[in-house]
């Protein structure tokens, strides 16, 4: 009976030696999962885009008599709203001037120009006022002159003229100096190659002035066109 109790003892101990082993090695495997287990992470890319709308606006404002316009003086007052300039009944060997304000507000990051054009020469149904000077236009800003007043020559009776006091135009004026408007061509009158440009900036704003001249030669009558300006933003 003694040997079978010590076998049964010598099973249980051996046993529970190998049970103690088994649960040993199962823990060695578990910790080694542990250190080596990695936690894996995805990304996703979220693109994000906004535009900016193109934009630029104009505003004329006619300037008071006395106004002092690149080395010139307007010597009336056109409507303070940009839409007319009315020089009235003309009188032979006076020079009326007129002078209008132009601002801009953009943001075109190269800057912007700014033209003038006429519909047609100052006239009535059938008669014109010629440009400046003599009916040869010119982009050479010269100085002033009264028209040449030679009979049968209808081109010297008057002319009409502008000048601007920007210096960064295509043919910067000098001092006192005007061109005439060339058919319906297009004359810049404002320009800058910076930007953007609120109004209220030194590149925001200029003067122009425009010029009427007539002699004892010119027909009678009621004369007239439209001036538009265009202005264009470099993006």
């Amino acid at each position: 009976m003694a040997k079978t109790i010590k076998r049964n003892i010598d099973v249980i101990i051996v046993a529970g030696i190998g049970l103690f082993l088994l649960i040993g090695a199962m823990m060695g495997v578990y910790e080694k999962i542990s250190v080596d287990y990695v936690s894996a992470a995805t990304t996703a890319d979220v693109t994000v885009s906004a535009t900016v709308a193109e934009s630029l606006e104009i505003w004329i404002t006619g300037l008071a008599t006395s106004t002092s316009i690149n080395g010139t003086t307007t010597t009336m007052q056109p409507a303070t709203d940009g839409t007319a300039i009315a020089f009235g009944t003309l009188t032979v060997g006076e020079v009326k001037i007129a002078g209008q304000k132009i601002e801009v507000t953009t943001n075109a990051a190269n800057g912007f120009s700014v033209t003038v054009k006429q519909d047609h020469n100052l006239s009535t149904s059938t008669l014109d006022i010629d440009s400046f000077k003599d009916g040869v236009a010119s982009t050479t800003p010269v100085a002033w002159t009264s028209p040449a007043a030679t009979s049968g020559q209808e081109n010297t009776y008057g002319h009409f003229g502008f000048i601007s006091d920007d210096s960064d135009i295509d043919y910067p004026f000098s001092s006192n100096t005007w061109v005439g408007f060339d058919g319906t061509n297009t004359f810049e009158v404002m320009a800058t190659s910076t930007g953007p440009v609120e109004k209220t900036d030194a590149e925001g704003h200029n003067q122009v002035a425009y010029a009427i001249e007539i002699s004892g030669l010119q027909e009678a009558g009621t004369y007239g066109n439209t001036l538009t300006y265009t202005g264009t933003g470099s993006y």
